[in-house]
């Protein structure tokens, strides 16, 4: 059942385009993350800007190589006048924040994600899907457009999703013929999502946050220590001068229900330093 403040939207069905056909690709392996520091120092540059050095050398590879799924996932298969809608390189329900969903990859996860759920097509039903809309907005009856939502839910599920469908998709650009490439659009044409009413852009961050918390059933999209440094180092940035340990330690307090793995932060984890 959706949470509280919760509604279930299912976007309208499109008629599914065909998929380029072409020769019988060879035998699919899937490519291995290339630690590419070009790439990532563009990462940093043109889609992340003011991420940290240590979440760039973790995850810039990763985060380009679904940027890279994602375009030609929608070059493959979805129709033009869809993509025309939003940029190329971005999925069905962008991160609400890149720099944020960058600093809260886990590599790990994904693997774990894309083995259990998407080692054939599926959908991403059980993955909670959720998206962020403002209460203004709601109040003002005027919704995000189509590409526009910002979804708060965790990165891995849609990485994982993309990662598998962009397998695929790679396969008809190199010539073959799949018709296993329109069962994965039909999928992500008919991805259901939770819609949160949020009061404003800062609470997404801790609906996010929360969102995590709540998956126990998903243990491994939980925030790891390493993670949660990232997190503790953001918050400290953006409180500035106000900053002291006992004051942010309240602030997770109000914000934050965390669950009964995680670990409880004490005044030692909101004082860490990383340089």
């Amino acid at each position: 059942m959706p949470p509280k403040g919760s509604k279930r939207a299912v976007p309208e069905q499109a008629v599914l385009p065909e998929a380029k056909a072409g020769k019988k690709a060879k035998a699919k392996a899937a490519p291995a993350r290339a630690q590419d520091s070009s790439l990532m120092a563009n990462l940093a540059a043109n889609s992340c800007p003011g991420a940290s050095t240590q979440a760039i050398t973790l995850n810039g590879a990763m985060w380009s190589e679904h940027l890279e799924n994602v375009r030609v996932f929608k070059e493959q298969c979805v129709a033009q006048d869809a993509c025309q809608l939003c940029p190329d390189k971005k999925s069905f329900g962008q991160a609400y924040d890149e720099k944020m969903a960058l600093e809260s990859l886990e590599a790990s996860a994904v693997d774990q994600v894309k083995a259990h759920w998407f080692s054939k097509p599926n959908g991403l039903d059980q993955q909670q899907v959720t998206v962020g809309v403002l209460q203004q907005e709601v109040g003002s009856k005027k919704m995000p457009a189509f590409g526009t939502w910002k979804r708060l839910s965790a990165e891995e599920s849609v990485i994982a999703f993309f990662e598998a469908a962009g397998a695929e998709a790679k396969n008809v650009e190199a010539g073959a013929q799949d018709d296993q490439l329109q069962k994965w659009l039909a999928h992500c044409l008919s991805c259901p999502v939770l819609i949160r009413v949020v009061a404003g852009s800062q609470e997404m961050e801790w609906v996010a946050q929360q969102l995590r918390e709540d998956q126990t059933q998903l243990s491994f999209l939980a925030r790891t220590p390493t993670r949660r440094i990232f997190d503790v180092m953001q918050k400290r940035e953006a409180m500035g001068v106000s900053y002291t340990p006992e004051l942010l330690l309240e602030l997770y307090d109000q914000k934050l229900k965390l669950s009964a793995k995680s670990e409880k932060l004490t005044r030692g984890h909101v004082s860490i330093k990383i340089y």
